[in-house]
């Protein structure tokens, strides 16, 4: 586990969470643990990358400077029809990364931890109370439910991103990968951790158009729609949940499987929202 010295006693303390969950999420899903789970407790999203990323990831991010230099000096001492090709590659990796930062930076503000797949090894990343505290959970406050102990908080996040870890290599569709974390999340705390009005805004969802661009209303129902389509799934379709963990599925597999359980042509499944209705009649009448 990596941590600063500031977060020292947070890291004491959520060292057997991050064991007690690991064997939890490993004994629930059936999936093999990744082979290297590393743990940092960040404090901003550059220092993760810089301590819990790739051997490669950490050199690209050395050398980029260095091509920038290498840029500037084509661009005001070298011959520009020499270097024509280099400045183009360079204006296309600067706009990358701008774009990589911007996406980053927005996801940092809303989180409270994340988990990333490098070449050797799996991170996850988890805020301390004193940092999460102070950021903008716009999200987080209206999917969760508001009366988590601080301990609570910590075996949610925890276990949370451990389901993200476990599951990682399976390309499941982004509502599934979520609604099984939360899913897990909710066993593993032995609790509902999820507002029950985030059913209502599912149920908007269904009649309003709520843009594909990236926003708090798209954030919030794509946890809405996994949670609860994911809840509905294990409760009446429970001998479909060993199978949407086949390593060799695309996230369009499992949205093929998940409708012929239900006998329904795919296509149509989805796009007339079907299991969206099914399970707002069964949550709503229950």
């Amino acid at each position: 586990m990596l941590y600063d010295d500031t977060d020292k006693d947070y890291a004491e303390s959520i060292k057997h969470i991050c064991i007690e969950s690991r064997d939890f999420v490993r004994a629930v899903l059936g999936l093999d643990m990744p082979k290297d789970i590393r743990i940092q407790i960040m404090t901003s999203w550059p220092s993760f990358y810089v301590h819990s990323s790739s051997k490669r990831l950490k050199l690209a991010f050395l050398l980029f400077p260095l091509l920038f230099l290498l840029g500037l000096f084509s661009l005001f001492f070298a011959d520009n029809s020499q270097w024509g090709g280099y400045l183009i590659l360079l204006m296309v990796a600067l706009l990358y990364v701008v774009m990589f930062v911007i996406r980053i930076n927005s996801v940092w503000k809303n989180s409270s931890g994340w988990c990333a797949i490098f070449d050797e090894h799996c991170a996850i990343g988890i805020k301390p109370p004193r940092i999460y505290q102070l950021t903008s959970t716009e999200v987080g406050k209206r999917v969760y439910i508001d009366n988590l102990s601080p301990d609570e908080k910590s075996r949610l996040m925890i276990s949370h991103e451990m389901t993200h870890a476990f599951a990682i290599h399976i390309k499941h569709p982004a509502w599934l990968r979520e609604g099984l974390a939360m899913v897990v999340a909710d066993v593993f705390l032995e609790k509902q951790t999820i507002r029950a009005d985030t059913l209502g805004f599912l149920r908007q969802s269904l009649t309003s158009n709520i843009s594909r661009k990236p926003s708090v209303d798209n954030s919030v129902l794509l946890y809405a729609r996994g949670y609860w389509r994911t809840r509905y799934l294990i409760e009446t379709n429970r001998e479909l949940f060993d199978l949407l963990f086949n390593p060799q599925y695309k996230a369009a597999d499992f949205e093929k499987l998940i409708a012929d359980s239900y006998g329904e042509e795919t296509g149509s499944f989805w796009t007339k929202n079907t299991l969206d209705q099914m399970l707002l009649r069964h949550y709503e009448l229950s």
